[in-house]
């Protein structure tokens, strides 16, 4: 099936609106402290004396940005599954999430890096290509691989499931809709990342910038658990078993 780029949009801010009660009962707690954390840092003195309290907070905010994503993929694929929990906690599922990205995230950057020394040993001599052209062939392998990856995410988030099984999932679910996945779950973000990264740089915005990001969240959840959803349903409803459950 084609990804149906501008209902998958719509529905993924329909959906967050409609479970906006859940979202906010479950998430309440790590989105505060990490807007906390994140103001607290914005506002923070570079000193050479907090360099190790700055490196502190950074991977105190990712670890959150991680429970985020794996409450937000439940909350949104696995209603059943909001019974009373902590306010905050760390699970096996999070710990998976964390090594996935680590995986995907040492794939990008050495399929970038190979990418780079192929692409820039054959146009070394070829003074008429641009450098536009150049970056984007650069990072069309990472891009290729996140595309294909990506939805292992809100599998590891919903099921328990083994990291190889999950990435073997993303895989054969996002066949055929590389693109399309290209464009909602990874192009939604960066659009946002640029728009916030802009609004840094205006006066009387730069808290706002730092807020956005995690109010936002919510919603790049939807965008991707919507497109798994539906490639999934899709799997099931033609009889291809992606996925070990």
């Amino acid at each position: 099936m084609r990804l149906p780029v501008i209902k998958v949009l719509v529905g993924a801010f329909v959906l967050v609106l409609e479970r906006r009660h859940s979202l906010f009962e479950r998430l309440w707690m790590p989105a505060g402290i990490g807007i906390f954390l994140s103001v607290y840092q914005h506002f923070a003195v570079t000193e050479s004396s907090q360099n190790f309290l700055q490196f502190g907070i950074t991977v105190a905010v990712f670890l959150l940005t991680i429970i985020l994503a794996v409450r937000s993929y439940n909350i949104f694929l696995d209603p059943a599954s909001e019974n009373k929990v902590a306010p905050i906690s760390w699970t096996r599922r999070e710990s998976r999430f964390l090594v996935t990205m680590v995986i995907i995230s040492f794939g990008f950057g050495f399929l970038t890096l190979l990418a780079g020394l192929i692409i820039g040993s054959f146009m070394l001599n070829r003074d008429n290509i641009g450098g536009p052209f150049f970056a984007s062939l650069f990072f069309i392998p990472g891009a290729y691989l996140a595309s294909r990856v990506l939805l292992a995410f809100p599998l590891i988030s919903i099921r328990e499931i083994s990291i190889p099984d999950a990435l073997r999932g993303a895989w054969g679910l996002s066949q055929n809709n590389v693109l399309g996945i290209l464009i909602l779950c990874i192009g939604t973000p960066a659009i946002l990342a640029v728009l916030f990264a802009f609004s840094s740089n205006v006066q009387g915005l730069g808290v706002m910038s730092v807020v956005l990001p995690w109010v936002t969240m919510p919603l790049e959840f939807s965008v991707i658990a919507l497109v798994f959803s539906q490639l999934e349903r899709h799997a099931g409803e033609n009889g291809i078993n992606q996925i070990s459950r």
